[in-house]
């Protein structure tokens, strides 16, 4: 999304910024944006080695699992129910 890409585009210049200033040398701001550009296409090759680390981090199978747990009948019910609803209309 647009949203996104901005904001890889300028959290990678600020990091090649600090690291480059430290070196004495200044990229162009038109080779950021081509490199943020070129980071941006081949993000999607790369994104599916997160999955594991992300899920391990953020335990998040064990959140849903403990709060499903602890939800009354009719809490359980309430998330369901959409679910239920969309699949009525396809039938």
């Amino acid at each position: 999304t647009p949203a996104f890409n901005e904001l890889f585009t300028a959290h990678l210049t600020k990091f090649a910024k600090a690291v480059s200033s430290g070196l004495g040398m200044m990229p162009e701001p038109e080779v950021l944006k081509m490199a943020a550009g070129r980071a941006i296409e081949k993000l999607p090759n790369h994104i599916g080695v997160l999955h594991s680390y992300v899920d391990d981090k953020l335990k998040l199978q064990e959140t849903l699992r403990v709060s499903m747990e602890n939800m009354s009948s009719a809490q359980f019910e309430r998330v369901l129910h959409p679910i239920f609803e969309e699949d009525e209309l396809t039938l």
